[in-house]
């Protein structure tokens, strides 16, 4: 069997890369309403810097988050970027990243405790913030 140059590039380079998940949602300022506001789900929602080497270090844990819920309905991962959405940074009153936050039922929770995959997963919130 022939296979091509590019065909074993191409194999190779997708066995080398790390595999990102559709199932970590991107929101955006414009999305917010529609995907978490408007949303009979939960959302966990991380606020992050592209420069944030704390930020960094979680992301691989946000992706197994975000796979690990991916066929639940009723809860859903997704990330904001904080030096983007400058609107959301500022109406969550967010100060540092990474800051995670989960909507529910109208209000939103800080999450304060350990950041594995593991711990993430039982998502452990403090009383609510405020409503959203």
């Amino acid at each position: 069997m022939w296979y091509s140059p590019f065909f074993a590039l191409l194999l190779l380079s997708a066995l080398a890369s790390p595999v990102e998940v559709d199932c970590l949602v991107n929101i955006t300022d414009y999305t917010f309403d529609t995907l978490v506001h408007s949303s009979p789900s939960t959302w966990f929602i991380k606020f992050y810097a592209p420069w944030c080497s704390h930020c960094k270090r979680m992301h691989s844990a946000w992706v197994e988050l975000a796979n690990s819920f991916c066929k639940n309905d009723s809860v859903h991962i997704g990330q904001v970027n904080g030096e983007e959405e400058n609107g959301l940074e500022s109406q969550f009153e967010i100060s540092s990243f990474p800051t995670l936050l989960l909507f529910k039922d109208g209000y939103y929770y800080k999450y304060k405790e350990n950041r594995t995959v593991e711990a993430l997963s039982l998502i452990h919130i403090s009383e609510p913030t405020r409503p959203y």
